[in-house]
């Protein structure tokens, strides 16, 4: 008997007792106890979610394959999300707290057979006959799940076959085909460890062999950044220095050089990039790039010639502007430290940054404390206040967060100016009488005092997405999204936006619902591949 075989008889096997197991109370109802299953959906989604991450946390310890500071990084970020799930979870269970249980269904004496569900089960017999073949190989290095999705499927099949190669022969070819595998999967896939599984591989290829492709150099420098830019930009400049045409390759580091400072090195590399294909595609992005670094240059020479108060500020503006929040927080934490610990909006951007990485105390502390200084300057924004009310919420801190809101209200002049923060206030007051809020309408600007009307999902990806993902999809610190089949499912871009995922932050306090939905649609007509 071959092993497809046995898999389908195993499978029958089970079916059958599952029917009889199902079927034996149906037919002899007054056997069986009544057993109704009352789960709320949302609330055991939230479950499964807390129990695979705490497993995934868990886990880390064990992965000796991957570095300490690799691991590091793969915990905090299963931590925040651990923490967000533990919250919603708190919030799904006051909610049900204050709703009646249903009743329970009796049985009726005497009634008839269920010959639909009977047969019903039946069918499952057979279908699970045909499902029987798709037992996957888990995507990475041990296990077993089942899954019905073709593409996981090869994707699995797949990777399995590259390891083996790998075993049998560990010649650069195949270890260099085994980490594309498992950078294509990562990507395909959101699976973060494999991106580090990549890594490791190039890393050790570029350590023990001569000739490394540039595309290995490149995908080792884009892991790096987040734990040492240093090391990482020299891998993109390798990769750079292997293959100057690669658009890819040509982007990001002009943007990396951005990142730290390098104005006059980027600014050729966008003018080459614009000779590209997909440079010449998206050419009026590109040139506002470049009047961007032909801007900023100026106001970083200011910096090192006279680094006072006034020119780290223009400069941390400048950088925030970009979306370089990074950069923008080390300017104005310089100013902070060495010249004004009480500047409001220098406080107020760190806090903003704060809530963006998941660090939502540290935020409420900061924002509190420009929002103070606001108040003395008699100068409050409103930029500050949405902000305090946002990681107020995120920690289910109400009333505080309803205080912040209608502050913003008052200062806003009326409701009618204040955008979908009175939703917002209605919606943590519903929360906490207990009650099942209404969904949060209407839009405000996250960086802006005015009121956001209708902006177009392409707008809204070059100010909200490009900085990680790329002006054009192609990529960069967060995954290429042409082609992806991420890019092809709107509900999971939807979802990804609204909750965040790893490094990503939430922008359901950000973006409104139809903000949100104007980007996924956007993803999906301009870089899925359906």
């Amino acid at each position: 008997m071959d092993a497809a075989t046995f898999t389908v008889l195993v499978i029958v096997v089970l079916a059958l007792l599952l029917f009889f197991f199902i079927a034996i109370p149906l037919i002899f109802p007054k056997q069986a106890d009544k057993l109704p299953d009352y789960r709320d959906p949302l609330k055991t989604e939230l479950e499964e979610e807390r129990d695979a991450l705490l497993r995934a946390i868990t886990e880390l310890d064990s992965r000796e394959d991957l570095k300490e500071e690799q691991r590091s990084t793969l915990g905090q970020r299963y931590q925040a999300k651990a923490a967000k799930v533990l919250n919603l979870l708190e919030v799904r269970n006051a909610e049900l707290a204050g709703q009646a249980s249903p009743v329970a269904a009796t049985a009726t004496v005497g009634r008839s057979l269920p010959y639909g569900l009977l047969g019903f089960l039946a069918i499952m017999i057979v279908s699970a006959s045909v499902l029987g073949g798709y037992v996957l190989p888990r995507i990475g290095n041990d296990a077993t799940v089942t899954t019905s999705f073709d593409d996981q499927l090869r994707a699995g099949e797949e990777l399995k076959r590259l390891e083996k190669a790998v075993a049998d022969a560990p010649s650069l070819q195949n270890r260099l085909a085994l980490a594309d595998g498992y950078w294509q999967i990562a990507n395909e896939f959101e699976d973060d460890a494999r991106f580090f599984d990549a890594a490791t591989i190039y890393e050790q290829l570029i350590t023990e062999e001569a000739d490394i492709p540039a595309i290995a150099h490149f995908r080792l420098g884009l892991t790096q950044f987040g734990t040492d830019r240093d090391a990482g930009l020299s891998n993109v400049e390798k990769a750079y220095a292997l293959d100057s045409n690669n658009d890819e390759i040509m982007f990001f580091l002009a943007e990396a050089y951005v990142g730290v400072g390098r104005l006059e090195e980027a600014e050729p590399i966008y003018r080459a990039y614009l000779e590209t294909e997909t440079g010449k595609a998206n050419e009026a992005a590109v040139l506002e790039r470049i009047d961007f670094v032909q801007t900023l240059a100026p106001k970083l020479k200011a910096v090192q010639e006279s680094p006072n108060e006034e020119n780290l500020m223009d400069l941390g503006d400048s950088f925030w502007d970009l979306e370089q929040r990074q950069d923008a927080e080390l300017a104005y934490g310089q100013v902070l430290m060495e010249y004004n610990r009480e500047n409001s909006r220098a406080l107020s951007r760190i806090g903003q940054k704060a809530f963006f990485d998941g660090n939502t105390e540290q935020a409420v502390g900061l924002l509190s404390a420009a929002k103070n200084l606001e108040i003395e300057e008699g100068k409050q924004d409103l930029t500050t206040l949405l902000f305090l009310g946002n990681a107020y919420f995120s920690l289910n801190m109400f009333e505080p967060a309803i205080s912040a809101w209608e502050n913003y209200v008052e200062v806003a002049g009326g409701e009618d100016k204040a955008g979908r923060v009175p939703s917002l206030i209605a919606n943590a007051q519903a929360r906490l009488a207990g009650e099942v809020p209404e969904p949060i309408v209407g839009t405000v600007a996250a960086d802006s005092n005015d009121l956001t009307l209708e902006v177009s999902g392409e707008t809204l990806y070059a100010q909200n997405c490009s900085s990680c993902h790329g002006n054009a999809g192609q990529g960069g610190m967060g995954p290429t999204l042409v082609g992806s089949s991420i890019s092809s499912d709107k509900q999971r871009i939807t979802q990804i936006i609204t909750n965040g995922k790893g490094m990503m932050p939430a922008y359901e306090f950000i973006l409104s619902e139809e903000e949100i939905n104007a980007i996924a649609d956007y993803v999906v007509q301009q870089y899925g591949s359906n």
